[in-house]
């Protein structure tokens, strides 16, 4: 019996790799739609509840971190505990609470957007550290960013489009975002995904449990609505989505993740605009497009390793 042609053999190799990828890409997108949705539903809950932003992030780390926490139960690592507490307090915490922050001033859309400005950010820490050296695609994508900032503020308009607070707590939550990648990253790889997530949220819970506890809340409007809501920010937008993300990782690689990933800002700017009718000015769209273009050209590099 004669055995394969080879080049049946890596066509195959090649079809179950694609497949893999594919599955990834997927995980990814849909990890991504369920975060870009999560922030238009958070949006909801702040300005139609009487929600107050601390409360919110409490309750979606405190809830998320409590049932990762019962499923997993990771051992706590004391060696690393001082890390622990820098990604979970400057990192998770305060990005969740500038980011809602910033949706609570702007929109959905404009936040997620902003938020998005950390991608470059970390890209300059990393050059300014020694830790990159400058390229071509560096040099197009640091001024895309800061032209995207600009345009998405100002929306070409003679005021601004989006208010001073709005626009610090947007780029602060870039800032807090940048920290939180960093402080991740070395986390990762001496205790595992999980573990890391399950105590940032759990760590990241605590100052805020302190500032507002579950109870020190008096929501107004449609009750069972807003539990409904505040069920899909736990379990969807944020067991579910970080899931799918660190599953895609098994199939992709963090590069091609990340690509997938800027698929976020553009459902919550979809879905802002179909679930709650706002609509960026066209040089705002122009100006979120042109930080996903920074987003992708600092990607470039990597590829090519």
């Amino acid at each position: 019996m004669a055995s394969p042609e080879p080049e049946r053999l890596e066509a195959a190799a090649r079809q179950v790799l694609s497949g893999h990828q594919l599955r990834g890409v997927l995980y990814v997108v849909a990890g991504a739609g369920l975060w870009g949705l999560n922030g238009v539903v958070g949006q909801v809950v702040l300005s139609g509840h009487g929600i107050s932003t601390q409360w919110l992030v409490m309750m979606r780390l405190a809830g998320a971190g409590l049932l990762l926490l019962l499923w997993f139960r990771p051992r706590f690592p004391r060696q690393y505990w001082r890390r622990l507490l820098v990604y979970g307090v400057l990192g998770i915490a305060a990005v969740q609470y500038t980011y809602f922050a910033a949706i609570h001033e702007t929109n959905a859309a404009t936040a997620t957007f902003l938020q998005y400005t950390s991608i470059p950010m970390i890209a300059t820490w990393q050059l300014l550290r020694g830790q990159s050296r400058l390229t071509l695609w560096l040099g197009l994508a640091l001024p895309a960013a800061t032209a995207g900032t600009l345009l998405l503020a100002a929306g070409g308009g003679g005021s601004l489009a989006v208010s001073p607070l709005g626009l610090v707590l947007g780029l602060l939550s870039a800032v807090t975002a940048a920290i939180y990648i960093l402080a991740s990253v070395p986390l990762i790889r001496v205790i595992g995904a999980w573990p890391t997530t399950t105590w940032g949220f759990v760590i990241g819970a605590v100052p805020l449990l302190v500032w507002s506890p579950p109870w020190a809340v008096q929501p107004t409007g449609n009750l069972p609505l807003l539990a409904a809501l505040m069920v899909f920010v736990v379990l969807a937008g944020t067991l579910v989505a970080f899931g799918l993300f660190i599953s895609s990782l098994h199939h992709i690689s963090p590069t091609e993740a990340a690509i997938a990933g800027t698929a976020e800002p553009v459902v919550a700017a979809a879905a802002a605009y179909l679930i709650l009718g706002i609509n960026l000015r066209p040089l705002q769209y122009a100006g979120g497009a042109l930080i996903l273009v920074a987003v992708l050209l600092l990607r470039r590099p990597e590829q090519a390793t």
